[in-house]
């Protein structure tokens, strides 16, 4: 699905994560997949990601700050009230 949307070659794209739990394979599926939307912007189109986790969640802060890291999508980090 990620492919048809990737081949379509969409101006701007916007991916909001809000994720409560997730585990090793998730982690590394997720990651698989930004890879795939890094593409874009290699075709010169954008592409952000949005990773909202709640405020007192320090993993899912930290595994937001580890995608950050680990890709070259824009990432902004959201906090919201649990």
């Amino acid at each position: 699905m990620a492919n048809d949307y990737i081949k379509s070659q969409p101006n701007k794209t916007l991916l909001k994560f809000n994720i409560e739990y997730f585990n090793t394979s998730s982690s590394k599926l997720l990651l698989n997949l930004l890879i795939q939307f890094e593409e874009l912007l290699t075709m010169g189109k954008d592409v952000y990601l949005e990773w909202h986790y709640e405020e007192d969640d320090f993993d899912m802060y930290d595994a937001g700050k580890t995608y950050e890291a680990s890709i070259k999508i824009p990432t902004q980090l959201i906090a919201f009230e649990s």
